[in-house]
């Protein structure tokens, strides 16, 4: 079965009733949090950029972090008829992607991403 495809942009998240869609997102560091009440055919996919702001002052969309944006997506899922009790997760990303340099390692974006809120 073919079915439309939407990519889901990074900060942003999908939440859907149709069964006959496919979303996708193209992850490296970021984390995708795919979330789904299978008996009330309600499902979502959430692009994750980092668990949560740097600083008080680096605070762009709330949907941007795991911390800010985590409950804005799951109060979607469970307005679309998503019951709390039924959801199932699938979670993927949060790699260290490329030529991996010093600074790379120091920062560790990847593990950022993935902190204990995601």
């Amino acid at each position: 079965m073919n079915y439309p495809i939407e990519a889901v942009a990074t900060g942003n998240f999908v939440v859907s009733r149709s069964k006959n869609r496919a979303l996708q997102a193209f992850l490296g560091t970021c984390v995708g949090l795919c979330l789904a009440d299978r008996k009330n055919h309600v499902g979502g996919l959430y692009h994750i950029l980092l668990a949560e702001p740097s600083s008080d002052d680096f605070f762009w969309e709330p949907e941007t972090y795991a911390s800010t944006g985590l409950p804005i997506f799951i109060k979607s899922l469970l307005e679309a008829g998503a019951r709390m009790e039924n959801l199932e997760a699938v979670v993927a990303g949060g790699a260290l992607v490329g030529p991996v340099t010093e600074q790379d390692l120091y920062l560790e974006i990847g593990r950022a991403s993935c902190r204990e809120r995601v």
